[in-house]
């Protein structure tokens, strides 16, 4: 009698385990269909697919990936599915190269090491020089600025926001109202506003006031329609006000219901970085040259590369990885 009720068991647990890789062999080819090869290896592994199964949904997602364009996704399921040689070649190519370094460290590809070691100290050595260049632009007029996340009394309009801005910007001064989802750091708009007053000071501006010439730069393009689509305020959501001091502040005090200080988080910075980023490759740089703001951006972004280092490796096949985790921080990691 036992041994019939143990024999039950065994093929009960059977079936499950057909079930289970059925319903997985089913997730992959859905996955697939749909180009999302880093959830069809994932669904492989905890489906308990055989190894060789696994393999091929892996490889054939880094071909497509790689075809694709999409170089992140490639490296990441590269990663995941143990091929760490491919995985530093694409995350070299990613220009993620303190990501790369490591892999070359745990395959002990010692030519890679040497070559990505170099790469990595230019890299470090450009940064050191851009921090520098960046911290002493910011300096003095992070002193006086004030920058908010607000949200707007109901009855404020975007007239109402333009008219503000332009009226409380008077020479050096200014006051612009940006879009919360737009801005990535307090240093963006710092970097906008030495932006704005250096093309004022060279002659370069492409508008009549400080206020307006930061959502050129805040934006990155010299384009105003595309700024405003970009990066302007619209009273019906999450808004960030600058304010080049304490007193322009005040004079729009009274259209905001509720201020607290702006600290966005990570994902929220690489989400507004990537966006930016692409603008500025896709369009003329900003006219007022050197572009301060950008630099606030790419000093931040390699920040958040130094702990997407610390964080992410080393990489030991975890299927629930995706890009997502190389570009995510704590809020108490900032």
């Amino acid at each position: 009698m036992k041994r019939c009720v143990r024999g039950e068991c065994e093929e009960f647990k059977e079936d499950m385990i057909a079930l289970k890789q059925e319903r997985a062999q089913k997730a992959v080819e859905f996955y697939e269909d749909a180009g999302d090869f880093l959830k069809a290896y994932n669904a492989a592994v905890k489906g308990g697919l055989d190894l060789h199964t696994c393999e091929l949904v892996a490889e054939t997602g880094i071909e497509r990936y790689t075809e694709q364009g999409k170089v992140l996704d490639a490296a990441t399921l590269s990663a995941v599915s143990t091929h760490y040689a491919e995985a530093m070649r694409l995350f070299d190519k990613a220009g993620l190269s303190l990501l790369a370094l490591e892999y070359a460290k745990l395959i002990k590809d010692y030519e890679e090491i040497a070559h990505l070691a170099k790469k990595v100290y230019r890299e470090e050595a450009e940064e050191s020089a851009r921090r520098k260049e960046l911290g002493d632009a910011l300096r003095e007029v992070s002193k006086k600025a004030v920058i908010k996340e607000v949200l707007l009394k109901p009855d404020i309009t975007i007239a109402d926001i333009a008219g503000c801005a332009a009226r409380a910007s008077a020479g050096p001064n200014a006051v612009q109202f940006f879009d919360a989802y737009s801005v990535a750091s307090r240093e963006h708009l710092l970097g906008a506003y030495v932006d704005a007053l250096s093309a004022f000071k060279n002659g370069t501006n492409m508008t009549a006031g400080v206020g307006t010439e930061m959502l050129l730069s805040a934006a990155l393009t010299d384009e105003m329609p595309a700024a405003v689509k970009l990066v302007g305020a619209n009273p019906e959501y999450e808004v960030v006000v600058f304010a080049s001091s304490k007193k322009a502040f005040l004079s729009i005090k009274q259209m905001l219901r509720l201020h607290s200080d702006f600290r966005p988080l990570a994902d929220h910075h690489i989400e507004v970085f990537n966006r930016l980023d692409e603008t500025f490759k896709a369009r003329a740089p900003y006219a007022g040259g050197v572009s301060y703001s950008r630099l606030a951006l790419l000093t931040c972004h390699h920040d958040l590369d130094r702990q997407r280092l610390r964080t992410c490796l080393p990489i030991t096949g975890n299927p629930e990885l995706t890009p997502s985790v190389f570009l995510r921080l704590t809020p108490t990691t900032l």
